[in-house]
């Protein structure tokens, strides 16, 4: 049978046995905003969530697995936009810094953080915050063209 990647499909004892095996732990972040009149507003999130599952099917010896998406991101640009929600830089930040923190605190490893497009910088310097507090964690966006052709042999 194949290795559940999806967080929330496991139990804490599949959970806690991944962990021991060494599972890579993947967040990603995106948000809930406008995104013109032809597509939906969780477009980021969804994305990037979708992505994540894509690439962490292809790493069969390194069991990985994609932690639910939080769709509220930083978005204050697509405030005025109707069906963008939003909330304060340091809201997300202090929640993907607690996310992070937690998935430590449990014994994971390492962890990848990703985020599909956008506030590159407040997603490094969120990156950077967290390993700074002893967290083993790498962010990197999720766009198509950044994804190696060689994933599976990345993971």
């Amino acid at each position: 049978m194949a290795f559940e990647n999806d967080w929330t499909k496991h139990t804490r004892d599949t959970l806690a046995a991944a962990r021991d095996a060494g599972a890579l732990p993947v967040l990603t972040v995106g948000a809930v905003e406008q995104h013109a009149e032809h597509l939906p507003v969780d477009m980021d999130s969804a994305s990037a969530y979708a992505i994540a599952m894509a690439a962490a099917r292809r790493c069969g010896e390194v069991p990985v697995v994609v932690m639910p998406a939080p769709m509220y991101g930083f978005s204050p640009h697509h405030a005025s936009w109707a069906g963008t929600l939003t909330v304060k830089l340091a809201t997300f930040m202090a929640l993907v810094e607690d996310l992070v923190r937690c998935v430590a605190h449990q014994g994971f490893k390492r962890m990848l953080i990703v985020k599909p497009t956008g506030s590159r910088s407040r997603q490094s310097t969120t990156g950077r915050r967290a390993r700074r507090r002893g967290a083993r964690c790498w962010s990197g966006a999720s766009r198509a063209s950044a994804m190696p052709a060689n994933t599976k042999q990345r993971c």
